[in-house]
């Protein structure tokens, strides 16, 4: 942006006085030093040394130090002598384009003036005053992309329309500018967002893919779209209109595709974009990464009809637990004023499997556990239409109620589906120790024998689990015994892979027979 000529510029002018010439020369008292190559504490020692002299002629000696920022750590702390006492002829000018990287020391001894960028409808004014001056032809859009490219620096913009000039031969045109500086051109994004718009994901996928055929990174892709983004959404408002900084035609465009695009899309397109361009670097397949990005733009807007207002959905929430809340005052109403015994379904109560016959010890073949899993079938549909039936009976009387539910007879059988009925609503780990252990029944009580470490884990469902028997077997006087018994814990043994193998082929000799066939051993 012209640090270094306006500091040739200062050092010219600093020493002229009013009754100078504008002819006289003072070069012999300006220094240029490029600390990109003369870093070192060596190269900081010579100009201190330099320094010590007084000018010939003039008031002021002047050092130019371009590129400060590259200077070692050393090189600094031994500048730093000569910059906090001067001697009062010498003037240091200091160029920079990363200034946090200078020493804070040095920074707090220098006056600092930061230069902006030059504004790209600067630069295509002074691009067009050269057009007009070399007798050439150019297009506004052309140069805008030129100016665009630049990214606020004359001297890159000046080069690029040099070039321009050369391969243009005089007439510059927006679509040369874009195949000869290898852009990307902004229809693409037109075209895409009209696309995403529409929903036409195929549409989008394939503009993607003509860009990958260009040659254009995906990366570069979508952060123009999200650039694009942007530049509809300012153009939006008339009070942000003048952030848009296009040519005229792309700012017609501009003007007609914003007003098929509502603030709220534009908003999550942005923030959908720049999550997938910081995962950009890590996703492994980067072509696909983009294409999902893609997809989610064409779903916002059924996202966005779909969604409710945060007002609705604690509307909603508030009625639903309302609701919950009265459903379950009343059914504590209705239960405390007229109890009815429960009635049990048969297909936890009287009904059961008929057995096959089975040898002992044998695991059912294929076929067998096919048979089995028909009846289950069958049965499953004969229990519902029992249910069904008994429902349509409308039982009322309470005579009647006794001698259905007494059908349930009070054994070790009936305990036992009792028991599994029971732990189907509990959690996984208390259902599985439930069935480890064989209640007994003796009289009205149900006598179960563990160890005391799961006695602990038991107890604390002991009241329901009583409450729930007494109900399935109608029996109001039935208790639950539970007797410690620390031995039982030495019972249950864990096999290992090779016992386990032993166990099976005893059971199933046909087992051994099958891994002598196969020739299959157990490592």
């Amino acid at each position: 942006v012209g640090k270094t000529t306006c500091a040739r510029i200062l050092a010219k002018v600093i020493n002229q006085k009013d009754n100078d010439s504008p002819e006289q020369d003072y070069a012999f008292n300006i220094f240029e030093l490029d600390a990109a190559s003369n870093n070192s504490v060596e190269d900081i020692r010579n100009l201190n040394d330099q320094v010590r002299i007084p000018p010939q002629t003039g008031t002021y000696k002047v050092y130019i130090i371009d590129e400060v920022h590259m200077l070692s750590s050393s090189a600094f702390n031994a500048f730093l002598k000569t910059l906090e006492e001067p001697p009062r002829y010498a003037i240091f000018i200091l160029a920079t384009t990363e200034k946090h990287k200078v020493l804070p020391t040095i920074l707090s001894r220098c006056q600092v003036f930061n230069f902006k960028r030059i504004q790209i409808k600067d630069m295509v004014l002074y691009l067009r005053s050269i057009v007009s001056k070399e007798n050439l032809e150019a297009e506004d859009e052309a140069l805008h992309l030129i100016a665009e490219k630049a990214d606020g620096g004359l001297r890159d913009a000046l080069s690029m329309f040099d070039q321009m000039v050369s391969f243009c031969n005089g007439v510059i045109t927006y679509q040369k500018v874009v195949d000869n500086l290898n852009l990307l051109d902004k229809d693409y994004y037109f075209k895409v967002t009209d696309a995403i718009v529409n929903q036409n994901v195929g549409e989008v996928l394939n503009y993607f893919d003509q860009v990958l055929e260009k040659g254009f990174d995906g990366q570069l892709f979508l952060n123009g779209l999200s650039e694009h983004f942007r530049n509809l959404m300012v153009c939006k408002d008339s009070t942000t209109s003048h952030l848009l900084d296009v040519g005229e035609n792309h700012r017609v465009k501009y003007s007609e595709q914003c007003k098929n695009t509502n603030l709220t899309f534009l908003l999550n397109a942005l923030n959908i974009n720049n999550q997938f361009d910081l995962e950009y670097k890590n996703s492994r397949n980067q072509r696909l990464h983009i294409e999902l990005a893609l997809l989610k733009l064409c779903h916002i807007k059924n996202m966005l009809n779909s969604a409710t207002t945060l007002d609705e959905l604690k509307k909603k929430s508030d009625e639903y637990i309302a609701k919950k809340e009265a459903q379950e005052k009343a059914k504590k109403a209705n239960t405390a004023s007229s109890p009815t015994p429960k009635i049990i379904p048969l297909a936890d109560a009287s009904f059961t499997l008929p057995k096959l016959p089975l040898k002992q010890n044998v695991v059912p073949t294929p076929a067998i556990q096919m048979e089995i899993a028909e009846i289950v079938e069958e049965s499953d549909a004969f229990v519902k239409e029992a249910i069904q039936a008994l429902k349509e009976e409308s039982v009322t009387e309470p005579d009647e109620i006794e001698n259905y539910v007494s059908k349930v007879e009070f054994n070790e059988h009936y305990l036992d589906i009792a028991m599994k009925t029971f732990a189907q609503d509990l959690n996984p780990s208390t259902a599985a120790l439930l069935k480890m252990f064989e209640p007994k029944i003796s009289g009205n009580e149900v006598k179960i024998s563990m160890h005391k470490a799961n006695i602990n884990l038991v107890e604390p469902i002991k009241i329901e689990w009583q409450r729930f028997l007494r109900d399935y077997f109608n029996m109001k006087e039935l208790t639950i015994n539970i007797v410690e018994d620390n031995t039982i814990i030495r019972q249950t043994k864990a096999y290992t892979q090779r016992e386990q193998l032993d166990e099976i082929v005893k059971n199933n000799p046909i087992v051994k027979e099958l891994l002598k066939k196969l020739n299959l051993k157990l490592k």
